[in-house]
């Protein structure tokens, strides 16, 4: 999540002037997008765990 945090960062500088829009909104409105990538990767992080995790705890129950 550092490196797309690191991309994020990038593509709002290059592409996104936030004194040209409208301040305060944009920043709020890119912090919400900021969190709900990061959301979404850790959402997508656990079930890729649980569909990891299932497989190998039942080849080993009793």
């Amino acid at each position: 999540w550092i490196i797309f945090t690191k991309l994020f960062g990038f593509w709002i500088s290059k592409f996104w002037s936030l004194s040209s829009v409208y301040g305060t909104l944009a920043a709020v409105f890119l912090a919400a997008m900021w969190l709900k990538f990061i959301i979404n990767f850790l959402f997508y992080g656990a079930a890729l765990n649980r569909a990891i995790q299932v497989p190998v705890s039942r080849k080993f129950s009793t």
